[in-house]
């Protein structure tokens, strides 16, 4: 079920800042790869919306962790929504979290760049661009 503008639950509680009733939806089936009518997932939209908290909580969520050993953990963030290259055909994703955060028009977008996006742009700046 979704609203006029095709926000699922999972949607609204990233518009209103809801990290509790998130928790809920997700843990009660909740799917994160519903896209809205602006073709956004619930990470790229709170990612829109410069939501650092919501965006940290999805994207934990999301995550899986590979191996742990002691106090080291390794972790495997699905790329999928976050990186701006689309899987299916190599173009530019102009919905990707990526896309959002470095083109986003708030100063706490700014808030983004540190830990996984960070490390991100980084290596794709040494692959892609910094030879060129």
């Amino acid at each position: 079920m979704t609203d006029t503008n095709g926000n699922a639950v999972v949607h609204m509680t990233v518009i209103h800042d809801l990290p509790e009733m998130f928790t809920l939806a997700y843990s009660s089936g909740a799917s994160l790869s519903l896209r809205n009518n602006l073709e956004l997932t619930p990470l790229a939209l709170a990612a829109r919306l410069a939501n650092k908290r919501m965006f940290s909580l999805i994207l934990e969520s999301e995550m899986d962790i590979v191996w742990r050993y002691g106090d080291i953990v390794c972790k495997a963030y699905p790329l999928l929504e976050i990186d701006t290259i689309r899987e299916e055909d190599g173009g530019l994703n102009p919905n990707s979290v990526l896309a959002n955060v470095v083109y986003g028009g708030k100063s706490s977008h700014l808030d983004f760049f540190d830990g996984l996006l960070e490390e991100l742009l980084e290596r794709k700046w040494e692959t892609f661009a910094k030879r060129r």
